[in-house]
């Protein structure tokens, strides 16, 4: 993963704990499984798109263990971090023409 997505991370972690909030992180989903059983926890923020076991397959794998012990469920909001792909360079014949763009081609 990107330095953008760590950024990303840094900004949102400073945001809560302005907030007064403590904050627990995990870089995967497999880090996140365990953290979770070692920390009562009110709310679970987890990006979707996370690596080694993404945000779907841990919240269900999370479910399934509070369901087992019987355990209060914990609200998880499942996120999506943009990710931005690389643009592909357009040619010169294929840009737009600068002040052409309500004109009609006949």
């Amino acid at each position: 993963m990107g330095g953008r997505i760590d950024v990303n991370r840094l900004i949102g972690n400073e945001m809560l704990r302005r907030f007064g909030l403590g904050v627990k992180v995990a870089h995967d989903g497999a880090q996140a499984l365990p953290l979770l059983e070692q920390h009562r926890v009110d709310r679970v923020l987890m990006d979707i798109g996370m690596p080694v076991l993404d945000g779907h397959e841990a919240k269900w794998q999370l479910h399934e263990r509070e369901i087992r012990l019987k355990l209060p469920c914990v609200p998880v909001r499942r996120l999506r971090t943009p990710v931005r792909r690389p643009q592909t360079p357009v040619r010169r014949s294929q840009a737009p023409v600068r002040g052409a763009e309500n004109t009609r081609s006949r």
